[in-house]
């Protein structure tokens, strides 16, 4: 039971950590509520169950043997700094529309961009196969249970966390107009840019281009 406890506690830590981290979903999840409403930013906040599930698996399978595929880290970081890139200059120069007064929310692909900037971020992948693996994995009298624990207490409180900030930017979205709005969506895109830069830059780094 004392090897269950642990494992619920570093589950519970290791998800408020990911869910208080500034990322780019963080960012997403903020700018899509402010654009279109709570329920936009909610299908971001959820991306996480949708993607690190597979990539949990993928990390469980390639942990023996994961010291030598720092190629597939470049290659997942210039793939995330190129679509990072593309969202923040998209973002920067559209038309800004102002979000509903009525609260309904526009037409958006919210959910899909969630989903393909988690998939596309390195830290997701080297979290599982680095950090969550070997927690998973280690020796326990009952693996399953101890997998379960640690899984289910990591996304419920990444996710509540990000729920959560959609949530706030929700409650002052009605306030938040005009030149405001618009200097938030330009930051968000500043934001953007700069985790692309910082992709860009750890997978120069993992080739070896950079020292």
């Amino acid at each position: 039971m004392n090897s269950i406890t642990s494992v619920l506690a570093s589950g519970s830590l290791l998800g408020l950590t990911a869910g208080i981290s500034p990322g780019p979903l963080t960012v997403l999840v903020i700018q899509s509520t402010l654009r279109s409403g709570f329920k936009s930013g909610l299908k971001v906040a959820i991306a996480p169950i949708l993607t690190d599930v597979p990539i949990l698996l993928a990390a469980l399978v390639l942990f023996s043997n994961a010291s030598g595929n720092s190629w597939i880290v470049s290659m997942i970081s210039f793939c995330g700094a190129a679509f990072l890139a593309k969202l923040a200059v998209s973002s920067w120069n559209e038309r800004i529309q102002l979000p509903d007064q009525d609260g309904l929310p526009h037409k958006d692909a919210s959910a899909l961009t969630g989903v393909i900037s988690n998939l596309l971020n390195p830290h997701p992948y080297l979290f599982w196969i680095t950090v969550g693996a070997p927690i998973i994995l280690q020796p326990s009298h009952s693996p399953f249970l101890s997998a379960t624990a640690f899984t289910a207490s990591f996304f419920f409180f990444m996710v509540s966390v990000k729920i959560a900030m959609a949530a706030a930017a929700s409650r002052f979205r009605k306030l938040i107009t005009g030149p405001v709005y618009l200097a938030i969506n330009r930051i968000a895109s500043l934001a953007l840019l700069g985790f692309a830069a910082h992709f860009l830059l750890k997978g120069l780094t993992e080739t070896g281009l950079i020292p």
